[in-house]
C-alpha cells in the first residue's frame, strides 16, 4: 500500500505528466519522487523486472516513447529497459529542487552574514572618518600649500634648465671658436718654422758663396827676388 506522502507525490506527478507531453529525444530526464521504481524488459507489467531499485532522482535518457503508458529508457550505466511514463519527469524531482533551493538559501545566508559584517566595518570606518574630518581638512590645506611651493620650485627648475641649456650651447660655440683659433695658430707656427728654415738655408748658402768669392777677390801676392 502506498503511504500518504508517496500517494500525494504520485498524484502530483500524474497531473504534471498530463500537462506536459513526453518526447523521445535524448534529453536529461529524471525518475519521479517515488523512492524506488522498477525497470522491466518490455512495455507491460507482464514483462520481467530487470531492476527493481532505481532510486528517485536518477537521471535517464528516453530512447522510445510510443503511445501508451510505457517508455524505453537508458540509465547512466548503459542499462536499458521499459518504465511507466508516470514515473518519468522532464526536470529534477521536487526533492532535488528542494535541496537546490536549500543550498541556494544557505549560500544566500552566508553572503548576508558577510555583507552584514562588511557593512558594519564600513559604518565604523565612516564614523572614524567623520571624527577625523577636521584633521583631514587641515592636512589637505597643508598639502595644497606644499603643492603650490612645489609648483613654484618646478617653474624655477624649468627656468634653470633653460638657462643651463643656453649656456651649454654658448659653451659649445666658444669651444668651436677656440678649436678654430688653435688650428690657425698651429698653421701660423708652422709657417714661421718654415720661414726660419728658409732663412737659415739662405744664410748657409750666402756663407758658402762668400767663402768661395772672397779668396778670389784678394790681390795676388808679390814674390820677392830670389837670391841665386
Amino acid at each position: 500500500m502506498i503511504p500518504p506522502l508517496k500517494s500525494t507525490l504520485f498524484a502530483l506527478c500524474t497531473l504534471m505528466l498530463s500537462a506536459v507531453s513526453l518526447n523521445s529525444q535524448a534529453v536529461d530526464n529524471y525518475v519521479t519522487d517515488n523512492f524506488f521504481v522498477p525497470l522491466r524488459s518490455g512495455a507491460g507489467n507482464d514483462f520481467r523486472i530487470t531492476n527493481s531499485r532505481i532510486r528517485s532522482g536518477t537521471k535517464l535518457i528516453i530512447l522510445e516513447s510510443p503511445p501508451g503508458d510505457w517508455a524505453k529508457i537508458q540509465l547512466p550505466g548503459g542499462t536499458q529497459g521499459w518504465m511507466r511514463k508516470q514515473y518519468i519527469l522532464n526536470g529534477p524531482t521536487a526533492k532535488m529542487q528542494l535541496n537546490a533551493a536549500l543550498s541556494a538559501q544557505k549560500a544566500a545566508e552566508e553572503q548576508l552574514v558577510k555583507y552584514t559584517a562588511l557593512l558594519n566595518q564600513l559604518q565604523s570606518q565612516h564614523r572614524d572618518l567623520q571624527k577625523n574630518s577636521g584633521s583631514t581638512d587641515k592636512q589637505f590645506a597643508d598639502l595644497s600649500a606644499r603643492f603650490q611651493n612645489l609648483k613654484m620650485l618646478s617653474e624655477d627648475a624649468v627656468n634653470l634648465n633653460t638657462r643651463y641649456r643656453n649656456l651649454l650651447a654658448e659653451h659649445e660655440v666658444l669651444m668651436t671658436q677656440q678649436d678654430a683659433l688653435k688650428a690657425e695658430n698651429d698653421m701660423l707656427r708652422n709657417d714661421q718654422t718654415v720661414k726660419h728654415w728658409i732663412y737659415a738655408f739662405l744664410l748657409i748658402i750666402a756663407g758658402v758663396v762668400l767663402t768661395l768669392i772672397i779668396p778670389a777677390l784678394r790681390p795676388p801676392k808679390r814674390h820677392s827676388n830670389q837670391i841665386l
